[in-house]
């Protein structure tokens, strides 16, 4: 799951500090549910952000990820 978005953001990391991630609160399975319900199908069997994160910092371990997060979700992104 997720691979072309983990190569995206390693290569952004052989690159740069860190990377900005917005709108990524519609990527966490439970704001989709509740913003989109059923119309796009089942969700994911893995949330999307708890999948990749730990994935890019296997190649990048201080890469700083810049979430957009409101509805006090900032937690939600460690």
């Amino acid at each position: 799951m997720s691979t072309a978005a983990v190569e995206t953001l390693v290569a952004i990391g052989d690159q740069a500090d860190g990377v900005r991630c917005d709108m990524a609160m519609p990527l966490m399975n439970d704001v989709f549910a509740k913003t989109r319900g059923d119309r796009a199908g089942a969700a994911p069997a893995e949330d999307f952000w708890p999948n990749v994160i730990p994935r890019v910092r296997e190649r990048h371990p201080d890469l700083l990820f810049v979430a957009e997060a409101y509805w006090d979700l900032d937690a939600e992104f460690g």
